[in-house]
């Protein structure tokens, strides 16, 4: 029987400059789970990922620690279906909505990058109103697309 593992890239540079490189965080992430999962006997037969930058540098730390230690990994398969959502479009595309409707959000939208409490109650906040999907998208993927996009992807690798 086939396994499939559905594994997140490591953690981006949040506040950086650009957010789709991993963090030093991220780095080290990615190889403590390629260090946990090869120790635990896993291997695989193929590799997915997405377009992004921090989606393809996880699957590399994780295909250089297997090739380090004699275990070879096939080159990954890259699907556009993997990636994540439009976080910067949904964002801004929304937060301009949420704060004619609660004035009071506009501090932590003044410190969204530089605060990470104020990142996640905001974030928080926009995800399920996209979620939601009852405001004004501005021609952001919608929820609704994304599933299906994410749906196709993982149809693909199955067949």
């Amino acid at each position: 029987m086939s396994e499939l593992y559905c594994i997140r890239h490591g953690q981006a540079s949040f506040g950086s400059e650009n957010y789709d490189v991993l963090s030093p965080a991220g780095i080290t992430q990615s190889g403590l789970l390629a260090a946990r999962l090869f120790q635990s006997g896993a291997r695989f037969d193929a590799i997915f990922t997405g377009t992004l930058e921090r989606q393809r540098y996880s699957a590399r730390a994780f295909m250089d620690y297997y090739a380090a230690r004699g275990s070879h990994m096939p080159e990954p398969v890259i699907l556009p279906g993997l990636d994540e959502y439009d976080s910067r479009s949904v964002l801004t595309t929304l937060i301009p909505g949420m704060v004619s409707e609660d004035p009071a959000l506009k501090a932590d939208v003044d410190a969204l990058f530089t605060s990470r409490k104020s990142f996640q109650r905001v974030f928080e906040r926009a995800m399920l109103r996209w979620i939601d999907g009852g405001y004004d998208s501005g021609g952001i993927e919608s929820w609704a697309v994304f599933q299906r996009r994410v749906a196709a992807g993982l149809e693909l690798i199955m067949t």
